[in-house]
């Protein structure tokens, strides 16, 4: 279909194999400087910072988690655009980005949100606009033009950001629904230069973000640790899973709203591999990621987290999905995600499974 950026349109066909390599050589970068041309376009980097703390209300999604959302019935409709549904947080993000990219598709009728790493050479990115296409075919009209913002990534070193910034516009490009793209803080636009030990640094400019629901409105954010649930440690283990290698792990029903956990399994060589975190020196830890240097402290202490958990559940024999999955609603007046079966009520009361 087409891929709306400013008053330029860009499309592919992805059986057009000539087509597709010419637009990775070059006319990729024509697409970012089609959009820097446009200064009314939404500027990300230029917005306030949301800060969100627990208890703040948030659809928090993790590396390699998406979440499709349909609005309820009962959801009204604010003067900025934005929707009020009680069944839902106001606020829906993703943080820790360095090479990984958040990806918001919206449409009055609902959104969606992928935090994407651009895992099995691109099959995971694919999976994701599929999925994300055929809810919004069964939330909408086929006519519609959908708003996408897409954020993450740096100038990095070894092109992980370039490639995923190349994987999700091409999606978008190939996509049989139209797209308009509201805003491009990906790869060189989204990067910046510190200073570290003296020497220059690539970073990313934004690592989190947050979507106003009832605004309407994406922002960048600072989402405190404890804001990350329900079960932030045992859902971050999930990047290490067999699973997380062949689909994202899609985790809120679209219709009931009803957060969903399934299980997943973690090869024993991971788990050795994991098992190890403990004794490691902070050089030793820094092979857990592709960008290493550019990663946060809390990454690291969420790797030392997922460890502890996942060792210990072994050690003890504890089987924290035995009986199925693991399911939570949204409470509107304490503003938390309430565990509504008792294996996820179980698994709240685990202590390391929380980062608190």
């Amino acid at each position: 279909m087409v891929l709306l950026v400013g008053d330029s349109s860009f499309n592919l066909v992805r059986s057009d194999s000539h087509a597709l390599r010419d637009f990775w050589k070059f006319g990729f970068m024509d697409l970012f400087d089609a959009y820097a041309k446009f200064p009314s376009t939404e500027c990300l980097r230029g917005a306030g910072i949301v800060t969100i703390k627990s208890g703040d209300g948030i659809l928090y999604v993790h590396q390699g988690e998406m979440v499709t959302v349909r609005y309820g019935t009962d959801a009204t409709p604010t003067d900025t655009g934005g929707r009020i549904d009680p069944s839902l947080p106001r606020y829906v993000g993703t943080s820790e980005m360095t090479s990984c990219h958040a990806v918001l598709i919206t449409s009055p009728t609902g959104y969606a949100l992928g935090h994407l790493d651009g895992g099995g050479r691109g099959r995971l990115t694919e999976e994701f606009f599929g999925t994300v296409t055929e809810f919004f075919d069964s939330i909408s009209s086929s006519n519609e033009t959908l708003d996408v913002h897409v954020i993450g990534g740096f100038l990095d070193n070894k092109g992980f950001s370039k490639n995923l910034s190349l994987q999700i516009l091409t999606e978008l490009l190939v996509s049989k629904r139209m797209f308009k793209l509201r805003t491009l803080c990906s790869y060189l636009l989204n990067d910046c230069i510190t200073m570290k030990s003296g020497d220059q640094l690539h970073v990313p400019a934004i690592r989190a973000v947050v979507f106003d629901t009832h605004v309407g409105a994406l922002f960048p954010a600072s989402i405190q640790p404890e804001a990350r649930g329900p079960l932030s440690v045992l859902r971050s283990s999930y990047v290490y899973s067999t699973s997380a290698r062949s689909r994202m792990h899609n985790i809120l029903d679209p219709i009931s709203h009803c957060l969903i956990l399934r299980p997943f399994v973690i090869e024993e060589d991971t788990m050795e591999a994991l098992k190890c975190v403990e004794h490691c020196s902070h050089e030793q830890l820094q092979n857990f990621s592709t960008t290493p240097k550019q990663e946060t402290d809390h990454f690291y202490e969420m790797l030392k987290r997922t460890s502890l958990l996942l060792t210990t559940l072994r050690k003890e024999k504890i089987d924290i999905f035995a009986g199925g999955n693991l399911e939570f609603i949204f409470d509107e007046i304490t503003k938390q995600w309430c565990p509504v079966n008792p294996r996820a009520e179980e698994a709240t009361e685990n202590p390391l499974t929380c980062f608190k």
